[in-house]
């Protein structure tokens, strides 16, 4: 007989944070991503963890900007996401509301009025 791994819910008040360091360290189904946890939260939890040389909050963190488009797509994407390819990336932020600043001083980051910089759980 198999043993088989349930993993418990997240609470519905449960933060990225949460979830992220509650994960089943077993669950092989995508190395490094939990395909249960929404984009927004990956995102979070990513801007909080990796070098701001390669993708980094602006400074009113209110919107990111990814520096280092290679580096990004090769070591931050496996890690916290499905997507293989920038434009699939930038597919996902599109779908999840994130708009492309195209003007300004923070032209070329992503905004989403509900992702901000220390504020997880309203994304």
């Amino acid at each position: 007989m198999m043993n088989v791994i349930q993993n418990q819910p997240a609470p519905l008040n449960a933060s990225p944070h949460h979830i992220l360091n509650n994960m089943d360290p077993n669950d092989v189904s995508l190395p490094g991503v939990n395909a249960s946890i929404p984009f927004p939260w990956k995102l979070h939890e990513m801007l909080t963890v990796v070098r701001e040389s390669i993708v980094s909050w602006q400074p009113h963190g209110r919107a990111f900007r990814v520096h280092n488009q290679e580096l990004f797509t090769a070591t931050i994407m496996p890690r916290f996401f499905e997507e293989n390819t920038y434009e699939s990336f930038q597919r996902e932020l599109h779908l999840w509301g994130f708009t492309m600043i195209v003007q300004g001083e923070d032209v070329g980051a992503y905004y989403h009025e509900h992702f901000l910089r220390g504020q997880p759980d309203i994304c």
